[in-house]
């Protein structure tokens, strides 16, 4: 979220500019790490477990459906970086 914070508010620099600019003069100096090595959501791992450790019918709902809101704002967060990539 670089560009956010270095020239997303500023309507002139475009997204392509700051990864272009950032190729041309940081690339060798800040590096972003792979997504394949990015670490799993544990607030994912939480649920995942409260779910598999809960036989109330009421505790499990009550967690799935804590499990879906975290769901629902992952996916908005992914959608807004998204938008700000176009």
């Amino acid at each position: 979220m670089l560009w956010l914070q270095f020239g997303g508010l500023q309507s002139e620099i475009s997204y392509n500019h700051f990864w272009r600019r950032f190729r041309e003069a940081w690339a060798n100096v800040l590096r972003f790490t792979p997504e394949s090595s990015h670490a799993g959501c544990s607030e994912c791992l939480k649920f995942k477990e409260e779910l598999s450790g809960s036989f109330d019918l009421q505790s499990r709902f009550e967690v799935a459906k804590m499990y879906r809101e975290h769901l629902t704002s992952v996916a908005k967060d992914r959608e807004l970086e998204e938008y700000f990539q176009d």
